[in-house]
């Protein structure tokens, strides 16, 4: 075809379906070179199947960006463990209206209301059975029955979000901690980016 030019083919397959996914792209790439297009770079992805090494023969390039945090939907699907999940959000309990329940200042404009076909929106670190089973855009509800103690107003609370992408894009800054140690700030360049 005169005047394209096709940079390659650029896919992410849902969990669990990477041979499948194999198949699409080779006969995808056999129908582009029937019209003279040639595909040089086939880039696929997924966190969650990245040590399986089924339906990898189109691919030229593996993007597994999820990997580097980890997050919930990781865990349930058994590709990290809780002590793997790098990322979580501070929150501050804002709020006690019973002995089973916490309000926290991180709502889905924090956690995003990406639920990845789980129930609630995060859990609590260390307390893993301790959910973010609720939220609106400003306030997240904790199910504060699964804490060791009944959270008090002022606590700080880190959350390991349902799904890491969404959530380390509304931030300007990812904190560096190790040991309890505030190690320094970097700036999410590509905050606000997409359009």
């Amino acid at each position: 075809m005169q005047g394209v030019t096709l940079g390659g083919l650029m896919t992410y397959p849902k969990a669990g379906m990477r041979k499948e996914m194999d198949a699409f792209l080779a006969e995808s790439v056999s129908l582009y070179k029937t019209t003279g297009l040639s595909t040089e770079t086939i880039s696929i992805g997924g966190s969650p199947d990245m040590w399986k090494d089924e339906g990898l023969s189109s691919a030229t390039e593996y993007r597994a960006g999820t990997y580097i945090y980890f997050d919930r939907s990781l865990v349930a699907r058994g590709a990290c463990d809780w002590d793997d999940c790098a990322l979580t959000v501070l929150t501050t309990v804002v709020s006690t209206p019973t002995p089973e329940r916490a309000i926290i200042d991180a709502g889905t404009k924090t956690l995003t209301s990406d639920l990845l076909g789980l129930q609630g929106y995060g859990a609590i670190a260390g307390a893993t059975d301790a959910t973010v089973y609720d939220a609106n855009e400003e306030h997240g509800f904790v199910d504060a029955a699964k804490l060791e103690r009944p959270p008090r107003i002022g606590d700080l609370l880190r959350i390991v979000p349902n799904h890491v992408c969404p959530v380390s894009n509304l931030f300007d800054k990812v904190v560096f901690v190790r040991d309890g140690k505030v190690l320094g700030a970097m700036r999410v360049d590509a905050r606000g980016c997409v359009q």
